[in-house]
């Protein structure tokens, strides 16, 4: 495994260990706890939140594989989603979601 695909999947490993509440209010304010870089590993918190929100609202999936489904190969589903959060800048992930 090279030193790229090491930290990718370091940074998938982190994603998967935050707990996202399903309570909009507290993750909103996870959400911006973590935007004003008050939360270690704030730029994790972001990319969970994404994927979480990503998923739970699966008609803007086809929107995420339509611009940057290329970057990963393999079947469409959660660990795609995961792996495209993963490896997308915070710019880009704020750009898809409109902010």
């Amino acid at each position: 495994m090279n030193a790229p695909t090491t930290f990718i999947q370091s940074r998938i490993e982190s994603m998967r260990s935050i707990q996202v509440p399903q309570d909009l209010s507290k993750r909103a304010h996870l959400w911006k706890m973590a935007k004003a870089c008050e939360i270690a590993e704030h730029s994790v918190v972001l990319r969970a939140i994404a994927v979480y929100d990503i998923l739970e609202s699966p008609y803007i999936i086809p929107d995420l594989y339509k611009l940057h489904g290329h970057i990963v190969s393999g079947p469409d589903g959660d660990e795609k989603v995961t792996h495209i959060i993963a490896l997308l800048c915070l710019n880009q992930i704020a750009e898809f979601f409109g902010y």
